[in-house]
């Protein structure tokens, strides 16, 4: 069971009410979608920290295809549209709509997962970004085509939405339970460097707001020096708290081996 809270803050608010007003705002999203290649698993922790801003997303060179304006409207007209349905359902409702639209050359299924998330956060289901929809969605591909290709072959509705249901009802249960491991984690960092005494203390903590830097990312947060920051990165390289992603002399960037293990465990 998803509890709602307060209504969204933020850049993600401000999204929100804007995709409410006016769809050409998903237009934007998806040209600024298109990202150099990234790891999924960092995906995830963007997901876990940081609010829905696309403004700083750096934009790549790729065309898309406008919605009709018939299509616009009538888009707009269903999600603002008050259903006799559970909210749930009428998300699973909009996301095939959207999806059946099929509106751009390249991204349609990922921005699509991205509105279900503004889509609870506009309900007042979440305060921030804190489900990962498409993990459940990438581990039932097969399902995903078939059900929804199922709804526009035969009507068959209630497969679909009993299966979109129940990938935001899986995801919300592994948000809550990595969310509980992370804590715990947090907590054995607190005991290890909460006093802060050093650098490398100030950074290990600072990990769980900034779970991916680059020498640059600590100077600036540890109002330090470059060389300092080289230091500091190094001590926790040998401790296995930092370990370097790209396999480069230059241009190095690391990730909190803790927390990315944490988020990537099986779940029991």
């Amino acid at each position: 069971m998803i509890d709602r809270g307060p209504a969204g803050a933020g850049a993600g608010e401000d999204l929100i009410e804007r995709l409410r007003r006016n769809l050409d705002v998903v237009s934007e999203i998806q040209r600024k979608f298109f990202l150099k290649a990234v790891d999924d698993k960092i995906k995830q922790v963007l997901f876990f920290y940081l609010a829905v801003c696309f403004g700083g997303l750096h934009i790549l060179s790729k065309q898309t295809l406008p919605l009709t304006q018939c299509d616009r409207l009538n888009l707009v007209e269903y999600c603002n549209t008050t259903s006799e349905y559970h909210d749930l359902v009428q998300f699973g409702l909009v996301h095939y709509q959207f999806e059946t639209i099929h509106p751009f050359k390249d991204g349609n299924g990922r921005l699509g997962r991205i509105l279900i998330t503004l889509q609870l956060i506009q309900n007042s289901y979440l305060t921030q970004p804190y489900l990962y929809p498409s993990a459940y969605f990438n581990r039932n591909k097969i399902e995903y085509a078939d059900r929804m290709r199922t709804v526009s072959e035969t009507g068959a509705w209630e497969p679909w939405l009993e299966f979109f249901v129940e990938g935001i009802r899986s995801q919300a249960a592994e948000a809550v339970a990595r969310t509980n491991d992370l804590r715990t984690l947090r907590r054995e960092y607190e005991r290890t460097y909460g006093h802060e005494k050093t650098a490398a203390d100030r950074l290990a903590m600072r990990l769980f707001k900034q779970p991916y830097v680059t020498t640059n990312d600590v100077a600036e947060l540890l109002d330090v020096t470059a060389q300092t920051a080289r230091n500091v990165i190094q001590e926790l390289e040998a401790q296995d708290i930092l370990t370097e992603t790209t396999g480069k002399e230059r241009y190095q960037e690391f990730k909190a081996v803790d927390i990315f293990d944490t988020l990537n465990q099986p779940l029991e």
